[in-house]
């Protein structure tokens, strides 16, 4: 089973992100260069900062720890007991049940 890492955007330091950004200086960088180029470097830049910056989690993982024991009529009566909540909550009277 093959890992597969997502970036956990929820805690990523995003000050350091923007410092170590505002660090590069880009007119020397995009001297002489194409738009592509530009590009291939600007996003070079952003995925390095990114990935040193933003912490990964394991999507495998979480599939695994999916609960095993709650069968899909269970999980359909949670979902109908929600959708009741929500429209309680929104006409706040038990008529329309």
């Amino acid at each position: 089973m093959a890992d597969t890492f997502k970036l956990n955007c929820w805690k990523g330091d995003y000050h350091s992100i923007n410092r170590d950004l505002t660090s590069v200086d880009w007119e020397s960088l995009f001297s002489g260069k194409n738009v592509e180029e530009m590009w291939s470097i600007f996003k070079e830049k952003l995925l390095t900062a990114c990935s040193t910056r933003i912490p990964t989690r394991n999507t495998e993982q979480q599939k695994l720890n999916k609960k095993n024991w709650m069968t899909e009529a269970t999980i359909k009566q949670i979902r109908k007991r929600e959708v009741a909540w929500h429209k309680y909550k929104r006409v706040s009277s038990t008529q329309i049940y």
